[in-house]
This record gives C-alpha cells, sequence and structure tokens, in this order.
C-alpha cells in the first residue's frame, strides 16, 4: 500500500512482523490491532531470536547466527566436554568422509550399538538444521553425513563429532543480509 510493507511469517505458534512503518494508520498499525482483536497473543518487542536464530538488525544489514544453539548442542552430544582429539581448530570434514559413508552404504548396517546410532541421527539432523539456516559452510559435510543415516560407523560417528566441533569454533559465523547488495 503506497510505500508501506508488511511482511508476515509464521511457524506453528511464532510469528514475525517486518513492517516499513509502524505509525498509526499504517499496515503494521491496522493488522496488529485486528491480530490481537482476534488472538491470544503477547507482543515481544523488536526481533532478537526466532527458532533458535538470533538476529543482529541494523540500518542497513541484518545478521542471523545460531551461537546459542551451537552451544546447547556441545551440551547434549558431549556430557562430559568436547573429546581432547578434537579441541583444535580444523575444518568441517575429513578428505576420507565420501570414503566412510560409501563403506557405510555399501555394508548398509549400522556398525555401532543402539545408543550411537539414535545420537547420529539427532546429531546429524540438527547439523541439517544449521546448514539450512545460518551455516552453509558445512552444508557439503552434513549432506555426506545424511547419507548414512541409517548405518552410521565409528568413523562416520568421529566425523559427526568433528562437523559440531567445527561448529563450536566458528559458533558465531552466520549470514548478513545488507541493504542494496544485488
Amino acid at each position: 500500500e503506497g510505500d508501506d510493507i508488511l511482511i508476515i511469517g509464521v511457524f506453528v505458534d511464532d510469528c514475525c512482523i517486518l513492517y516499513k512503518h509502524g505509525t498509526a494508520g499504517s499496515l503494521f498499525d491496522r493488522f496488529s490491532k485486528a491480530f490481537f482483536n482476534e488472538w491470544e497473543a503477547e507482543d515481544e518487542g523488536e526481533l532478537s531470536d526466532l527458532l533458535n536464530i538470533h538476529y543482529k538488525v541494523t540500518d542497513d544489514s541484518v545478521t542471523l547466527h545460531q551461537a546459542p544453539y551451537i552451544a546447547e548442542l556441545a551440551t547434549r552430544f558431549f556430557p562430559d566436554g568436547v573429546p581432547a582429539k578434537l579441541r583444535s581448530n580444523q575444518c568441517p570434514y575429513v578428505k576420507e568422509l565420501p570414503a566412510h559413508v560409501l563403506e557405510a552404504v555399501t555394508d548398509g548396517s549400522p556398525k555401532v550399538n543402539a545408543v550411537d546410532h539414535k545420537r547420529y541421527r539427532s546429531m546429524t539432523g540438527a547439523l541439517i538444521y544449521l546448514a539450512v539456516c545460518t551455516r552453509p559452510d558445512i552444508a557439503y559435510a552434513v549432506g555426506m553425513l545424511s547419507r548414512a543415516m541409517h548405518c552410521p560407523t565409528d568413523d562416520l560417528m568421529a566425523d559427526a563429532d568433528r562437523v559440531l566441533c567445527y561448529l563450536l569454533h566458528h559458533a558465531e559465523v552466520g549470514l548478513t543480509y545488507n541493504a542494496g547488495m544485488k
């Protein structure tokens, strides 16, 4: 409407509204009044985090990162702390990763116990979420790990741990969108 903009994003019971003008009579003003008249909801103010994605908004950019979520995953998957062999700053995968996947899927049956199998599936799912939302730098490694969800091996367990440790070392990395970039 004119130069006014209203963008509404909804995921289950979370809603994010982006708008250009918040003055009386603006699209946002009219929408929010109608919305709060119809639904019991809470305005949490300026967007800072949504669905484990943290947002930093400036006048001309938006940066998205998932550092707190990565820390939460480290606590969940490394309850005794990060393994010593993974504490150094490394790239997210080893060159042998494709061979590890090929070996696992050729055999086709899990080579780890049920608890580790569940851990592998859970960690890989969490890594997929990170790769899709804010961390395209791990997409290749996560895509490879995903191919062996049904048949992980010890090597693949170590490969998944390596990706998570890489993220811990680079937790603040994310995506920045700048106004005016083409």
